[in-house]
């Protein structure tokens, strides 16, 4: 049979002879370290070159150099504002008076004997010559009279209406009724019956207590008498007038 023991004694005599051969290589490394190994020969190296320096030379200022002073403290130079002087009190300046000089007198002169001058008359002016002012408008010359009238309340309207007769008591035609108010005139003609009939408005159309003229024209000539009358606002009062009914006569 085949033996391990021969096999363990081979390894251990190996290990025993690797460790003879390790030592020495170790001993070589060391002593090469440590330089016990043959020296090569060194060159020694020459020594650096030195550049030699350059020598201050202290050079002093020259005469004329000016010299900084030390701090020197520096005077004020603002200059010294003069005290006041007291102003003396106001001396009043002596006026010298006026010295009156004397005027020599005038001489008089010595009028002229006076001249007796003729006194000149005065004319008296001719008395003023009188004109004669032209007189006033005739009064018109009256050929109608009024006849039969009345009033009427009336709450819408105002109003005048009537009829027109000739001196014998017909209708008359062609005589024109003007009614003057306050602000406007309204005027009618009488037809063939001799009625007119003129419409001022309603109540409302004019202010209370609004004053009115009536009065006949035939032609441009006034041949009545003027009437004059008030229409008033309030219709309920039987003595206010809203609407006036006049009847004209011719006068024979």
């Amino acid at each position: 049979m085949f033996s391990i023991q021969p096999m363990k004694d081979y390894v251990r005599d190996l290990r025993t002879s690797g460790r003879i051969v390790v030592v020495p290589i170790v001993l070589l490394v060391l002593s090469l370290s440590c330089g016990w190994g043959p020296r090569e020969a060194r060159v020694p190296r020459p020594d650096p070159t030195r550049v030699p320096q350059p020598t201050y030379t202290h050079t002093p200022l020259p005469p004329t150099a000016t010299q900084v002073p030390t701090d020197t403290p520096i005077l004020a130079t603002s200059t010294p504002v003069p005290t006041n002087t007291p102003t003396a009190p106001n001396t009043p300046t002596p006026v010298p008076s006026a010295t009156a000089t004397p005027v020599p007198p005038t001489p008089t002169p010595v009028p002229p004997a006076a001249t007796s001058i003729p006194a000149t008359p005065t004319p008296i002016p001719p008395p003023p010559t009188l004109t004669a002012v032209p007189a006033t408008t005739p009064a018109p010359a009256i050929h109608f009279e009024l006849g039969t009238w009345w009033k009427e309340n009336n709450c819408y309207d105002l109003g005048v209406y009537g009829i027109i007769f000739d001196a014998q008591g017909n209708p008359l035609e062609g005589i024109t009724v003007e009614v003057i108010g306050e602000e406007e005139t309204y005027s009618e003609t009488s037809d063939d019956d001799g009625d007119y009939d003129i419409h001022l408005g309603s109540l409302l159309d004019h202010p209370d207590d609004a004053t009115w003229y009536i009065q006949l024209k035939e032609g441009d000539q006034i041949v009545s008498e003027k009437i004059e009358w008030t229409t008033s606002q309030d219709c309920d009062d039987e003595d206010e007038i809203q609407v006036l009914h006049l009847e004209w006569k011719r006068k024979s």
